[in-house]
């Protein structure tokens, strides 16, 4: 049995054990038998033991756990430090049973490398096939992976759905992974069924969008799951606070803005995230966001979620506290290049801040903690450069900090265990995210080919209607849809979103040119058969179905174009609104200033000057009109002005009015063609 398949052998054995005898404590006594029958030991420390559960098992289990462990071993004595077996103890060890898992699991393995190899339809040689394992065992005890192969296990966990044996044993793993983590966090599994210390739970931006039913339902019950042990925790004492940082505030905030700005030009200029898709539904202007605003911040007071008015970070004495060093920052660089990686050290600086003096290593005990759904955030928390020791992360997500409660409460697997302990809930928001990601980075591509110049209007317009169709909320992940989700992450160009536009057009005219053949051909067999009647309507049918969807298309991107030439629009009544206001005013300034100098000088000494005035605006106007040989009409320079004007902002917006109305023109005849 290989590493990868004994540790998740031996976490799907904890669970089984765990369900067997219900006790934490007799389920680590009997893998402590096992230990004993295997190394045929009689005398032995804790110490010992404790090494030997993480060398044949992978458990990595506090002292004071194995220590409570063993007492509870009938007829254990102890001398000087050593534990002592009686004699006539009867061990059943486990070896069998987890031989047996691991053989499972070998099964489950294979089929996933067969798996993918018939999706990439490449043989993978023996160092991928490690890879592959590596990132599938990650996948199962942190809900993702960073591993190249992350699409394909999250899509093969979807098809195993299928299958209960295959999905019985990951989700056994699975819930092994809770019992287990739970233990690595607690030392006194005596206190089990209560929570007695205080923490306060710092929500980042995701989560708080989490709460408020903006990111899909699956990520709202997962918040729903936590609450709900929040509230059962506060019911006896007020222990968890919900808080927020005020620069996660002024995110949502700008959020919002921006989909005022969205709401504003009618549409957005990319693939919006599902954040964005709802906030910005049903909004008809600005006002209608800013009452979805107002609600948001109510709803997570009336939920006990409140700005947090902190702001003792910067004082001497919590300089020691201080994480956010140059050498940290350049360390974590190395390993990622993402622009808001300072942000993140920074927030988690706070918290590190907030927590002083203390380096826990025991959940309970660590006071302050982020809670947060950014993978980056995450990563960073969790890295050995800010783990000394192997203290509590400063950050961590929903299914940790759910998992923690869950354990502390002694809740059980029962039918209502949260919803993040799902493998399945896991592989579609593992496929969601790669999916998202796929397509922002397709939507970059597509901007930086337009801006190059390699990609017309008309595609890029084309290209971000079908984009957005293909954005996933986890909920939307379905098994079905699997190869066709796989098939987008893994598009390498945008030609496909290009072509197939093109492609479709081209369809189009073919089919067009052939329907008067058609047309004459059906009239003269129509009394000799009927079945190619039928056959000519159905071709018709399907070609008045093919310009349905263009004109679906079409109109999609006059929405987009319209929106465009709106933003222009306001952009120069706005400049032509301060040029009249700088007129008016220098016109009012000026006649302020002549009566001024009239009631100063004396109208004796200012009459001369100003019919001198009006004379040299007289013979300038004169001069301009011979030289030029052109009649001077205010309005029609005003509107002169105008038009350049306009051909600026529709320039810059990289706008062709042309296009525009080519658009309408095509829109007009594909509706006549189908009424």
């Amino acid at each position: 049995m290989n590493k990868s398949s004994q540790g998740l052998a031996s976490l799907a054995l904890f669970r089984e054990l765990y369900e067997a005898k219900t006790n934490v404590y007799e389920v680590i006594k009997h893998f402590v038998l096992s230990i004993c029958k295997r190394h045929n030991l009689y005398q032995f420390s804790e110490f010992q033991v404790g090494e030997k559960l993480n060398s044949d098992y992978g458990f990595d289990i506090p002292i004071a756990v194995v220590k409570t462990s063993i007492k509870r071993i009938k007829g254990i004595e102890r001398n000087q430090g050593k534990f002592i077996l009686p004699k006539n103890i009867n061990i059943d060890g486990n070896n069998n049973k987890l031989k047996s898992i691991g053989n499972t699991h070998e099964v489950i393995f294979n089929r996933l490398v067969e798996f993918i190899q018939i999706k990439t339809d490449e043989k993978l040689d023996e160092k991928e096939k490690q890879e592959l394992i590596n990132g599938f065992t990650e996948f199962l005890l942190e809900d993702s992976t960073s591993s190249k192969y992350a699409s394909y296990i999250g899509a093969f966990v979807l098809e195993c759905s299928q299958e209960l044996s295959l999905f019985k044993q990951m989700q056994r793993i699975k819930e092994g992974v809770i019992l287990y983590s739970g233990l690595r966090f607690n030392t006194n599994l005596n206190e089990l069924g209560q929570w007695k210390k205080p923490i306060l739970v710092f929500l980042d931006t995701e989560i708080l969008f989490h709460a408020q039913g903006l990111n899909g339902k699956m990520f709202t019950k997962q918040f729903n799951d936590f609450y709900d042990f929040v509230k059962e925790i506060n019911s006896i004492k007020k222990l968890v606070k919900l808080c927020y940082f005020p620069e996660t505030k002024r995110e949502v905030e700008h959020y919002f803005a921006t989909a005022s700005l969205i709401v504003r030009e009618g549409s957005a200029k990319g693939p919006m995230k599902p954040a964005m898709a709802e906030i910005v539904n049903g909004c008809e202007n600005k006002a209608d966001v800013l009452i979805k605003e107002s609600s948001f911040f109510e709803r997570l007071k009336g939920l006990g979620i409140y700005e947090d008015d902190y702001e003792n970070y910067y004082n001497v004495d919590h300089q020691k506290f201080n994480i956010a060093s140059t050498a940290l920052l350049t360390e974590l660089q190395k390993k990622s290049d993402n622009p808001k990686l300072e942000r993140a050290v920074e927030t988690l600086n706070k918290i590190s801040i907030r927590r002083g003096e203390k380096n826990p290593v025991i959940f309970d005990n660590s006071g302050y903690v982020l809670l947060t759904g950014n993978r980056m955030t995450l990563n960073i928390a969790w890295d050995e450069e800010m783990r000394p020791n192997h203290t509590v992360p400063l950050a961590t997500n929903l299914t940790f900090i759910t998992s923690r409660f869950w354990f502390k409460l002694n809740k059980g697997f029962t039918s209502s265990a949260p919803s993040s302990f799902s493998v399945i809930n896991n592989a579609q928001i593992l496929l969601s995210s790669r999916l998202n990601d796929s397509v922002s980075k397709t939507y970059q591509m597509l901007k930086n080919q337009h801006k190059a110049g390699t990609l017309s209007d008309d595609q890029v317009i084309s290209a971000i209607v079908k984009l957005r169709t293909e954005t996933r909320k986890p909920e939307d992940i379905l098994v079905d849809e699997v190869n066709d989700i796989l098939d987008t992450i893994k598009e390498s160009d945008i030609s496909k979103y290009v072509s197939e536009k093109e492609q479709l057009e081209i369809d189009i005219r073919t089919r067009d040119s052939n329907i008067n053949f058609l047309e004459e051909k059906s009239s003269q067999l129509q009394n000799e058969n009927l079945g190619m009647k039928a056959k000519f309507e159905s071709s018709l049918k399907s070609v008045s179905a093919e310009k349905r969807k263009l004109l679906k298309e079409k109109e999609e991107r006059l929405k987009i174009l319209n929106s465009i030439k709106v933003a222009a629009d306001i952009a120069v009544e706005d400049w032509t609104q301060r040029a009249d206001n700088l007129m008016i005013s220098g016109l009012v300034i000026y006649i302020l200033v002549l009566i001024g100098a009239v009631v100063y000088f004396g109208w004796d000494i200012m009459e001369p000057v100003t019919y001198l005035m009006g004379a040299i605006g007289v013979v300038g106007l004169a001069i301009y009109l011979i030289k030029t040989g052109r009649n001077f009409n205010v309005f029609k320079t005003r509107d002169k002005y105008l038009g350049v004007k306009f051909e600026d902002e529709y320039k810059k917006r990289d706008f062709n009015l042309k296009s525009l109305e080519d658009l309408k023109s095509e829109i007009d005849q594909l509706k006549n063609e189908l009424e």
